[in-house]
Order: C-alpha cells, then structure tokens, then sequence
C-alpha cells in the first residue's frame, strides 16, 4: 500500500496484520484511572483520507472486573461530508487487560482475550508471562474520505491505551498510518523535529501558577480517589484547572468571592530557596503554584506572613485579597532554623569562655613573681 501524505515517514513504519503501522506509539492513555489516564476526549486530525478499514491497536489495564463486551472507547468517525460514524471498541471483542496471561490474572479476568496484535515478555514474581497489545479492525462497507476521528473513553474503571491507529483502502492501495502529529492541536504542538528525535509541547499543560474557581474541603482519602479517578464526589468530573482540593474543614476553606474573574499573575522569579510573584484579583481568590508542598516553605502576601495551604494532595496554595500583591514562598526547614539556632548559641557560649580567659590574661596577671609596685624601703 502507498503511505498518504502527511502519515509516519517510510522508516518509521511497520507491516503487521496485512496493514501498514507506525512504529511510533501515539502513547494515548485515557480511562477512569489507572496509572496517568486522561478522561478527557482526544481527536485524530486525519485531513480527508479515502479508507475503508479502521484499525487500531490498544490494550486495558487495571480491568480484570470489565466485563465481556462492556464498551471501553468510542470512535467517532467524522467524514468529509460532516456525518459522524460511531465505532465502539468493547472488552473481549477488540481490546483486553494487557496483562491477562499473567499468573495472577489468568483466570479471574471478566473478560475474554482479544486477538492479539503482539506480545512481549514480562515477569511476575520470577515468573515469565506474555504482556499483549490487541487489534481490533472495522470494515466501514463503503468508501469513506475520514476528516478526522474523535476518541472519547467509556470505560467506568481502568484505562484503555491506544498505541496505533491506521487508515486503509486495500483496493486503491492506500493507507494513511496515524503518528503523533494527527493528535489534535489542543493537546500537542511539534515544536522541532530532529534526526532521531520530535519535540512536542503539550498544549493542556497547565501554567506555573494560577487561580481556581472553587476550593473543595475533602478528607485525604477522598483527595486520591479524586485524583485517579478525575471524579469528585457525587459524579461530577474533576479539573485540577478550576477546582483545589483542600484537606481541611469547609468553614476553614480559603475564600473565592468571583468564580471565573481573571487573575492576572506576572514578575515570576525563582531562586532555589525563594519565589516571588505578583498577582491582580478583583476579588479573594485562591492561587495554586504548581511545585510541591513541602515542610519548611513559608509564605508572605505584601511582606506580612500568609497560610501556605497544601491543595490537590502534593502542590501549594495560597489566598488572596482582592488588589495588586507580591507574594513571596521562602524556604527555611525546621533543620535549617535548628542549625542556625545551635550555630547561635555556639557562638554565644564560645564568647563566654573568652572573656575569663581575656580577664586572667590581664596586665596585672601578667607580672612576674616578686615584682612591687612602688620603690622598697
């Protein structure tokens, strides 16, 4: 088949499955949880590629209570036209827990194998088993021009690794083989290209710093579930970009007084021991700094001392006033103030040592033996 314009370079590809395959893994992860799932749908820029088969290669994992035909991720087609094609990838029939031959799983998975794409060697506790990636393929039953495809995941728990997606017309001998540079322009942007390497940057990144819309008061354990399942309690999705989560009391949660006012954060500078930024809010909010929550950071809002605040289980957070600020993060560890305190008192102890010896080193202390102070008689 001849590769269309646009896909995986000709030593990039691979044939497998009577199809042509990137040997690039797109490295799509999305899911309820599991490892670093994003639940949030992802679309395949494809430019109006003639196809009559879809075929993708995926894997689950953390999925041993999926059932046999549950469906774990859909596949929306759009065509050239603007019709919408819905696919369903389902456990058992397409997709499976990758590691469903290991001793452990064997057995006790509620789901079937799929047809596996390939495998590879892993161990278990010493022992070796068959780590797979399965094929799923759709015949679309007429000729279709594919604008682009947008993969939207089902699963309720686990997670779904799509790891390559191809496009073929096996009549016209054409193929279109899917690499990172389809995965939309909302997530990803190629930055360079190199001989053997591609920079990207993740456009869904989020910034340094920012401000939330609402503050939750949730328990440490509930923290976590929300954090690995993107769920926060009672069904709703959780988005670290609008939402903190707090560990404290509701009446002790910082105050957000205009959800959706623009916070405006400039000036950052860092040091290895400080940061100082300033922000303009034009009302109480609650800033997030994405570095890590540690003992021993202190913090500072117009040089009077603020509550640092541990948000989102590992990162800080810190509220302000409505107003132009400085803030400033210092780090002093409790080690490094009990260092400072016995160089202190070192040196205190030391001095008090000296000053006898000065006192008996005097010039009166200093005299010979026999020596008078006056003329004898």
């Amino acid at each position: 088949m001849t590769p269309g314009a646009g896909s995986a370079r000709d030593t990039d590809r691979l044939i497998a499955h009577g199809l042509e395959w990137s040997r690039e893994d797109l490295g799509i992860s999305l899911g309820a949880g599991c490892g670093p799932a994003s639940s949030e749908p992802v679309t395949l820029e494809i430019g109006d590629r003639p196809a009559t088969v879809l075929a993708v290669v995926s894997h689950l994992a953390c999925s041993g209570q999926v059932a046999d035909g549950a469906p774990v991720l859909s596949l929306e087609v759009e065509t050239d036209q603007g019709t919408v094609i819905p696919l369903m990838l389902r456990a058992g029939e397409h997709t499976a827990e990758w590691a469903w031959d290991r001793p452990d799983m064997r057995g006790r998975t509620a789901h079937r194998r799929a047809p596996v794409f390939s495998s590879e060697s892993r161990k278990y506790e010493g022992t070796a088993f068959p780590a797979h990636r399965y094929l799923a393929r759709f015949e679309t039953g007429r000729p279709i021009t594919v604008r682009r495809i947008r993969l939207v995941p089902q699963l309720e728990a686990g997670a779904i690794t799509v790891s390559r997606l191809t496009l073929a017309d096996p009549e016209r001998g054409a193929a279109f083989v899917l690499d990172r540079s389809c995965i939309g322009p909302r997530r990803f942007r190629l930055v360079r290209e190199l001989e053997q390497t591609d920079i990207w940057e993740n456009l869904r990144a989020l910034p340094r710093i920012w401000a939330v819309d609402e503050a939750l008061a949730l328990s440490d354990e509930e923290i976590l579930r929300a954090i690995r399942t993107s769920n926060l309690p009672g069904g709703r999705r959780f988005n670290p970009r609008r939402t903190a989560l707090v560990e404290c009391e509701p009446a002790d949660l910082p105050l957000i007084r205009a959800p959706g006012a623009q916070v405006r954060v400039g000036s950052i500078r860092v040091d290895e021991d400080r940061m100082r930024f300033e922000v303009s809010a034009p009302a109480p909010a609650l800033v997030v700094i994405a570095d890590q929550h540690a003992p021993g950071w202190r913090a500072s809002v117009d040089g009077r001392a603020a509550r640092l605040r541990r948000v989102d289980r590992v990162l800080r957070g810190i509220g302000v006033d409505a107003g132009e600020h400085e803030v400033v993060l210092t780090y002093r560890p409790w080690r490094f103030v009990v260092g400072l305190a016995l160089s202190a008192l070192a040196a205190a102890l030391t001095a008090c040592c000296l000053v006898p010896w000065r006192r008996r080193s005097g010039p009166d202390r200093a005299r010979p033996t026999g020596q008078t102070r006056g003329p004898t008689r």
